[in-house]
């Protein structure tokens, strides 16, 4: 599914699909005859670059590059107090939702999002 949802990523460059559009898409680009319907691509950095394509694709890029570079900022000496325990367990906690998002659409469930949000919130916010 990723990989045909790849396929539409290529034929729109730019723009992608629309957003929530792969959905839609889909079948156009299916590869494989498949008796259920897709309405995600099962990896969320596929889907989103394919329903936005490089003008979406760019900013999530770059804001999973400033969440890392603003939770691992003290990584050298993160355990002084127990805000900087805490602050590692909610990047880590962050890191293991963006992993899993290689293979299933997990921050299009509204909790994980939430979690997803508050943890880095707590990750990237220096307290100390």
């Amino acid at each position: 599914m990723a990989g045909d949802a790849l396929r539409a990523s290529r034929d729109h460059p730019l723009l992608g699909v629309g957003l929530g559009n792969v959905e839609t898409a889909y079948p156009h680009y299916q590869s494989y005859p498949c008796g259920t319907w897709v309405d995600h691509a099962y990896n969320d950095y596929v889907e989103a670059g394919a329903e936005t394509g490089l003008v979406g694709a760019l900013p999530i890029v770059s804001a999973i590059v400033l969440f890392l570079c603003l939770a691992f900022r003290d990584w050298k000496n993160p355990f002084r107090s127990h805000a900087g325990w805490t602050r590692l367990g909610a990047a880590l906690g962050c890191c293991g939702l963006l992993v899993h998002s290689r293979w299933d659409f997990n921050l299009h469930i509204p909790a994980n999002a939430a979690w997803f949000a508050v943890l880095a919130e707590m990750a990237a916010t220096k307290s100390d």
